[in-house]
């Protein structure tokens, strides 16, 4: 910890003359430092925030101003005024990129460099006191007023009234409850989700000044009669488990603040208006305390204290405007564990704070207030001197090394690719004026070097936004093409997908396979590339395939998943695992009369000849469908240049020894293998196998010596030179002659865009990339194909990665925006066709970078020339250039799903009618019921949901929406579970965990991939779905349906920034009818969506949209008067 110097602020001094200080660890035996104090303002402090995202340190004043300071150095970044009456600030909530400041009588927005967003007036506001953030948008808020409100600060409306006592303070359980303080002394436990009462603790005080909640206890000061209404030396403590008031703790001083540690659920922060801090610990009654002391003439007053997320950093503020800083004793101060770049960079300037307020001025704009002329000479008249100046040329910064390593030329002019988003044709200057240099723990705290362009690293959004319908993707994608979320475990998978869903001859082969058997990857795929053709940009998720990847056994033997429990693996050898079982797990899958279209498309036909010690030889054929590199068996730096076709040469024919049984020996011999290659596929999978320390070596040794060559060449021939340059020669792996594959002109690349393979009759392949010349061949020519590089899968990792005891690369940390185990992202090539078909106008192929859901298009040069530094090659794709593989038309899914069978029916009559073939229908009511598979997983703050809730389809109900059998039934299907069911709640959906077992089951009970398959027949027909919130069922279905086949209640009947009205409100206003009175039942929902939506339709044809609008008021009208809950009858 570096401790900053007293910049701002001035002791004041004792009457003797002495001037107050802190006092010292030493002297108090205390865990925390001074590090830094500044006079806010002369203004109270009312609130302090530790910024839970940003090194941030927010104050706001009781004249409605808030300032926002920079990490330990305090030095000053935003500072404006968020109520204009100058009320007192009451409460600091902080989002993720939004401030929300509460007044008296208003709840305002501020983006947190100052835009104001949203202001919130109410006429139910009395007195706001305190508010609590409940979700990524929702604020709960108490005062005077004898209810608790919940108010939206993205819509700007109160959303919920929940009746309550008069509070002036709120704290947050996350997940569990909310507790709202009563000055006359009570705590009530209200439960997080409904706000209904739990339990009240009764403190015994007079008037409670603080209360704070942690783990499992609530912990209250205040003030009682018997001590002439002075602060109470007890702190009363509560037991959350028990529900009720254990062993208090008693101090020698009366505590007004309390704040618990948030990574230490059972430490406790209390602090005295005197300025006597206490650490105490609450589980073993507070016992040996530790004391942090505040020493003034002027005795000084705490009004406002906060503990940083790290629990590093405590800050105070005094009711003069003084706020302190202070950092734990021996140890590095920082705020928060992986901090994000602020939008706007701080200054590294430091300067004092200036309020505005104590400026005199009118009634006005501060341009307003006129400047007095001067009297006295000026400086600026002096100028210029003719002494005392010279010229000052400023100093350029040196040019980094990893720039120097990738420097290429083109017609003799040296340049670099741009690929960290540089301002061109321009050089920084050497900065001299900052002297500072960063901390060891802010260099670590950085989420990844700036040597990594922001689209290679890690894209992070909310799960809160993921599951928002509205929210605006074209900050991540602005390309037709649609991404894949990264909020799974086994996301790495993401990049493989894009790969083979560009595969056009594979992508058609898979849309036209169907079938019943459960577990099938090649459904699953199917299932994944309907979704990103239908999406349209907007991402998709694979929670379906990812829960196969875990509970089939073929994907387990492969080693497929990652675990929960270990997600530090290496991300290079599951994409080479999962590679080889889809590529293998699709041959099989698709297999019929011995013959497969994967093999036609990905499958080189291979002959491996054995031969054993003995002589005895044995010819096998097969397919190989991933060719994986075989580097040399020596050092990177003594091996000789070799080109990238030559080891793909080699790689293709192996030659290699293993011990193996021999059937003629009838033993285990050791046995010499040789494969030659007989037919060549027209996509080429190639698995760089570059995970291991000496095979990375090897590629970055290859790459800078035919950088360095390429940019010799050049400056030769710049110069009129035509002579080579030994370096260039390539020394073949196979016994061919040097002098035929000598290069003609150097690589820049030593990944080719272009390779040719010329295969020959004895098996053998040759491979020639377009610098070198045709080598002449001993045997006769088979065939010459041309392969273009299609994709490349790469390993984007921290630069500092070394390699652990196994030889693959670690990270040191895991950061924000590069995790240990790096990222995995692809760099496709669309061809004008496909980029035709998804709506953009293109004439030439355009490369495409996939990072999850960011998508953006990508130069040809960046997506072939890598920047070994900081990523590897994990996988290639070649395409042949004239290969003729057809692309058919997938046939539509047959009526013979429909009628499928299902796993068992104990009723004597089917709960529905099923559709005929030659039944007509274009309108469906559709709802659905879901199960709880595990629960999200939440950070021990509550600020961050780590991993989203996991749910399963348990029922599918589909009812006839036209047609003679109106409002008939036609699916009502239970879904067995392969996964175990963590909660079913019963209460709402009516489903036992019996309900969804083939042992027990008195249902209609089929697997979840008939049920999928279902709808998708319903989908190609063109069936349009009504029902209510139907984003939400089907993004958990994992389906995307297209808009225009869509019709959800919840939207018809919305008002914009109003709250989304349930179905039960909606057909008690308009049908005056009652549904889900004890339960829901997924058949009456469906039909009750499309008795809504013929409502709708009639009303709006008879009366127009006006008086549609009408109506919405109305309801919403009196939805706010009955607190959106149903008279009772």
């Amino acid at each position: 910890m570096i401790p900053a110097p007293r910049r701002y602020y001035t002791p004041p001094a004792y009457p003797d003359g002495s001037e107050g200080e802190l006092m010292s660890s030493s002297q108090l035996g205390s865990p925390y430092v001074h590090i830094q104090s500044i006079q806010h303002v002369e203004e109270t402090i009312t609130a302090l925030k530790f910024d839970p995202y940003y090194e941030l340190l927010w104050a706001s004043t009781s004249m409605g101003h808030v300032t926002s300071y920079w990490s330990t150095s305090m030095n000053l970044y935003t500072s404006f005024d968020v109520l204009y009456d100058h009320s007192p600030v009451k409460e600091l909530i902080l989002f993720d990129n939004a401030l929300c400041a509460i007044g008296r009588n208003e709840v305002k927005t501020y983006r947190k460099e100052g835009l104001c967003k949203s202001t919130i007036r109410s006429a139910s506001f009395q007195d706001l006191s305190s508010g609590v953030k409940t979700d990524y948008s929702r604020v709960l808020v108490c005062g005077k007023q004898p209810q608790l409100l919940e108010v939206d600060i993205q819509t700007e409306r109160v959303i919920k009234q929940v009746p309550c006592e008069e509070s002036f303070r709120l704290r947050l359980l996350p997940q569990r409850y909310v507790l709202a303080g009563v000055l006359e002394g009570k705590i009530s436990l209200l439960d997080a989700d409904s706000l209904k009462a739990v339990h009240c603790f009764d403190s015994g005080f007079f008037a409670l000044h603080d209360f704070d909640v942690r783990g499992n206890y609530v912990v209250a000061c205040g003030r009682t009669k018997t001590m002439n209404q002075r602060s109470s030396s007890f702190l009363k403590v509560f037991d959350l488990r028990q529900m009720r008031e254990v062993m208090p703790i008693q101090q020698h001083f009366g505590a007004t603040l309390l704040r618990f540690f948030p990574v230490m659920t059972s430490r406790l922060l209390v602090a005295s208006a005197d300025g006597v801090i206490e650490i105490v610990d609450v589980s073993d009654g507070g016992a040996l305390p530790e004391y942090v002391t505040l020493q003034s003439s002027l005795k000084p007053n705490l009004c406002a204290v906060d503990i940083a997320a790290s629990s590093l950093g405590l800050a105070v503020a005094e009711q003069t405007g003084v706020v302190h800083l202070l950092g734990r004793d021996g140890k590095e101060l920082f705020f928060n564990q992986e901090p994000r770049d602020p939008e706007v960079q701080p200054s590294v300037l430091s300067r004092p704070v200036c309020a505005i307020e104590a400026i005199e001025r009118p009634n006005g704009f501060l341009s307003q207030v006129s400047l007095s002329l001067p009297t006295e000479t000026l400086a600026s008249s002096l100028w210029p001197c003719t002494g005392g100046l010279r010229p000052i040329v400023r100093q350029y910064a040196p040019i980094e090394d990893s720039l120097l390593a990738s420097v290429a030329a083109q017609s003799g002019v040296p340049y670099v690719p741009n690929t960290a988003g540089r301002l061109r044709n321009l050089c920084p200057y050497l900065d001299k004026g900052s002297k500072r240099k960063p901390s060891q723990k802010q260099k670590s705290a950085d989420d990844t070097p700036a040597v990594i362009p922001p689209q290679y690293r890690r894209v992070e959004v909310s799960v809160r936004k993921l599951e928002a319908e509205l929210y605006e993707w074209r900050a991540h994608n602005c390309s037709c093409f649609s991404g894949l979320e990264n909020h799974l475990v086994n996301a790495y998978c993401n990049s493989l997908i894009q790969v083979l869903f560009f595969v056009a001859p594979l992508r058609a082969a898979l849309k036209a396979h169907h079938c019943l058997q459960n577990g099938c990857f090649s459904c699953e795929l199917r299932f994944v590339f309907g979704n990103l053709e239908t999406a349209r940009g907007r991402p998709c998720h694979t929670a379906n395939l990812q829960r196969a990847m875990r509970i089939d056994r073929n994907a387990t033997a492969f080693n497929v998943a990652i675990s929960e429990a270990a997600p530090n693996v290496s991300l290079p050898e599951k994409l080479q695992n999962l590679t080889r079982f889809l590529l293998q797990q699709m041959a099989t899958e698709l297999r019929a009369d011995d013959h497969s279209p994967v093999d036609a498309v990905l499958a080189c036909s291979v002959e491996t000849c054995s031969t054993c010690r003995a002589g005895h030889v044995v010819n096998k054929t097969g397919e190989l469908y991933c060719i994986r590199l075989d580097y040399p068996k020596m050092e990177p730096e003594s091996v000789r240049l070799v080109s990238f076709g030559e080891l793909l040469q080699n790689s293709l024919c192996l030659q290699s020894s293993a011990s193996a049984w021999c059937d003629s020996c009838e033993s285990y011999q050791t046995q010499s293998h040789v494969r030659s290659v007989r037919a060549l596929a027209p996509f080429l999978f190639i698995d760089c196998n570059a995970d291991m320390a000496k095979q990375i070596l090897f590629w970055k040794h290859h790459h800078k010596r035919l950088r360095r060559a390429s940019l010799s060449k050049s400056t030769r021939r710049m110069r009129g030179s035509s002579s080579g340059d030994e370096d260039n020669a390539v020394a073949p792996l196979s016994p061919v002659s040097p002098a035929s594959t000598a290069l003609k002109t150097p690589l820049r690349c030593w990944l080719p865009e272009r390779i040719t393979i010329f295969l020959l009759a004895d098996g053998s392949v040759h491979s020639v990339e377009p610098e070198q010349e045709q080598p002449i061949f001993e045997s006769s020519l088979v065939a010459s194909l041309d392969y273009q590089l299609k994709a490349v899968i790469v390993h984007a990792h921290h630069p500092d990665a070394q390699p652990d005891e196994l030889g693959r690369l670690v990270q040191v940390k895991d950061t924000k925006q590069m995790p240990r185990n790096g990222l995995l992202v692809c760099h496709v090539r669309v061809p004008p066709d496909e980029l035709k078909k998804a709506g953009h106008s293109a004439e030439d192929d355009q490369w495409f970078l996939f990072n999850d859901f960011l998508v953006q298009p990508l130069d040809k040069m960046a997506a072939i020339d890598l920047d070994l530094d900081w990523m590897l090659p994990c996988l290639v794709l070649y395409e042949h250039v004239d290969a003729a593989c057809p692309v058919p038309v997938p046939p539509p899914l047959p009526f013979s799903l429909i009628q499928q069978k299902p796993l068992i029916f104990r009723g004597s009559a089917l709960p529905f009618e099923p559709l005929a073939e030659d039944e007509v229908l274009q309108l469906a009511g559709i709802d659905t019921e879901f199960v709880l598979i595990s629960p999200e997983k939440v950070e021990a703050t509550g600020s961050r949901v780590i991993r989203p809730a996991q749910w399963a389809l348990a029922r599918l109900s589909c009812v006839r929406g036209d047609g003679d059998k109106q409002d008939v039934p036609f699916i009502d299907e239970y879904i067995a579970q392969e996964e175990p069911i963590a909660d079913c709640l019963t209460a709402v959906s009516g489903i036992s965990k019996s309900d969804l077992e083939v042992a027990h089951s008195k249902h209609y009970l089929v697997t979840a991939k008939s049920a999928l398959l279902k709808l998708l027949w319903l989908v190609e027909r063109g069936v349009k779905f009504v029902g209510h919130g139907l984003a939400k069922d089907f993004r958990v279905i994992n389906m995307m349906v297209p808009p225009d086949q869509v019709i959800d209640t919840s939207k018809l009947f919305h008002l914009e920034k109003r709250r989304v009205v349930s179905l039960q409100f909606l057909v008690w206003f308009y049908l005056e009818e009652r549904i889900q009175e004890s339960c829901h039942d997924s058949v009456d929902d469906a039909r009750a969506a499309l008795k809504l939506f013929r409502w709708y339709d009639a009303h709006k044809q008879e009366h127009g949209v006006h008086s549609l609008e009408q109506q919405l008021e109305r309801m919403y009208e009196k939805g706010e008067e009955l607190q959106w809950t149903l008279p009772a009858l």
